[in-house]
């Protein structure tokens, strides 16, 4: 076989190998970090949302609004855990102390607490559940 046979066995194999990698390791990964910052988002805007309701006649709908977006990144959250993520790196995230599941479970019931105080704490325990 030639040099140029040799040098398109080659990158065939390189090009999968590096195809799988981007597809199933480094974008699911990357995901979830983007989840997690897009979470971190969305529980100040809905702090800020919920802490203003009181005053501002447009402050309910945009906790409604917030409270929608709490709920869609929940989703999104146990979405990429349970079903994107490499095992290798489920594992490295429950030694760093981190649970998706239960900040999820915190991020459903956050979505319908309207009470300043509760949020604040249903927000702490969220951050601790992922490592924020």
């Amino acid at each position: 076989m030639g040099t140029i046979y040799w040098g398109a066995i080659t990158g065939f194999i390189l090009g999968t190998f590096g195809y799988t990698m981007v597809k199933f390791v480094i974008r699911p990964i990357f995901k979830y970090k983007k989840i997690k910052k897009q979470i971190v988002s969305n529980l100040k805007t809905y702090l800020n949302n919920i802490y203003n309701e009181s005053e501002l006649p447009v402050a309910d709908k945009r906790a409604n609004v917030s409270a929608r977006a709490l709920r869609e990144s929940s989703s999104e959250l146990n979405s990429c855990y349970d079903y994107t993520l490499p095992n290798w790196y489920k594992l490295l995230i429950k030694s760093r102390g981190e649970s998706p599941g239960e900040a999820s479970k915190h991020l459903m019931l956050l979505s319908s607490t309207r009470d300043y105080k509760h949020a604040q704490a249903r927000t702490e325990k969220i951050r601790q559940t992922l490592g924020l």
